[in-house]
């Protein structure tokens, strides 16, 4: 099983490496740079990435114009969550399986 936990860790590590400046704050400039950086490889993960700067909105849940990394790391994509479909906060092989032939 992928626990929501351990997304949530991932998450959390892909935020220090997103914050450019160091601030503990992701800013539309470094969202932007963030995913022209994944477009710009053309793989299996940029295909994923699409539509960062649209979620961004839904990120930043207190509406400050910028997402913290408490944030950032809570989030869980709607595709993610629909996917888990026995209510146990966690990803088994058969819902990854099914997440994958969507």
């Amino acid at each position: 099983k992928l626990e929501f936990s351990e997304i949530q860790a991932a998450r959390a590590r892909l935020f220090d490496r997103m914050d450019a400046n160091h601030n503990g704050l992701l800013d539309a400039g470094e969202v932007r740079a963030a995913e022209a950086a994944v477009k710009s490889k053309r793989d299996f993960q940029a295909a994923q990435f699409g539509g960062f700067q649209a979620q961004a909105g839904r990120i930043d849940r207190n509406g400050a114009g910028s997402i913290s990394r408490d944030e950032f790391a809570a989030f869980i994509p709607d595709r993610l969550r629909r996917a888990e479909t026995n209510g146990d906060g966690a990803l088994s092989i058969s819902e990854l399986r099914a997440l994958r032939r969507q």
